[in-house]
């Protein structure tokens, strides 16, 4: 194998693994975001379920 056909491979052998390692982090920051998501969504949901069981006002809306 020349040399310039071997630098050729491993270049693209590195920009395979690099686009790779990239997908598989947007893959995880966006599992992350939308974790965090649920869990902000969560929160918003027992704060308004507390605020009706302690307020008759808004229990009756």
């Amino acid at each position: 194998m020349k040399l310039t056909t071997a630098v050729l491979a491993a270049g693209a052998a590195i920009s395979l693994t690099t686009a790779l390692a990239g997908a598989a982090r947007l893959r995880q920051d966006a599992r992350h975001h939308a974790e965090r998501n649920d869990a902000v969504l969560t929160r918003n949901q027992l704060d308004w379920l507390a605020q009706l069981s302690t307020n008759p006002d808004l229990a009756k809306l």
